[in-house]
């Protein structure tokens, strides 16, 4: 395996520097800002915001749009020597966008770790991203019901079936 490329340490941007990328496809909505503006205010300007030589965001769109929404002055960002149209600073801003999409959740640990959340406070969801709303649909997704809401659980059937490897008894009815 080669060696990593260099680590890059992000420097403090002024907002009037840098430029929103006119090919950005994502949109930000004002959800989403009240989201990050909160977060702001609690964590501090988290995630650092990627641009090209020119000042160009090719990461971070809605970090510039919040702390500019705050009245910042100036964010992290880190710079990257690339044309901002160059094919290798498209594929950077794709990726920036889309990576994050691959993960996939746990549901149960995010809907505890949210439940957690919203029992200390309930506007403390307000930077996470999640609303009061959207927990209660996954915490009931991941929930389930009581036996009494499966048909034809807890009757006793005939068995009418028998495994001769296992044992394992079943009627061959539907409940």
């Amino acid at each position: 395996m080669s060696a990593p490329p260099e680590l890059r340490r992000a420097e403090l941007v002024p907002l009037a520097s840098m430029r929103l990328h006119p090919r950005n496809y994502r949109s930000h909505p004002p959800e989403q800002l009240d989201h990050l503006a909160a977060s702001f205010r609690q964590f501090g300007v988290l995630p650092t915001t990627v641009i090209a030589r020119d000042g160009t965001i090719l990461g971070g769109h809605g970090v510039w749009l919040t702390a500019e929404r705050l009245g910042l002055d100036a964010i992290p960002a880190t710079r990257l020597d690339l044309d901002p149209d160059s094919p290798a600073a498209l594929k950077l801003m794709a990726a920036l966008n889309f990576l994050g999409k691959l993960a996939l959740d746990d549901e149960a640990a995010l809907a505890a770790i949210l439940t957690e959340v919203a029992e200390a406070d309930t506007l403390a969801l307000l930077g996470s991203g999640w609303t009061a709303d959207a927990l209660t649909a996954l915490a009931a997704k991941v929930t389930p019901g009581p036996p009494d809401e499966f048909p034809g659980y807890g009757e006793d059937l005939a068995t009418d079936y028998r495994c001769p490897r296992c044992g394992y008894e079943w009627s061959g009815q539907q409940a």
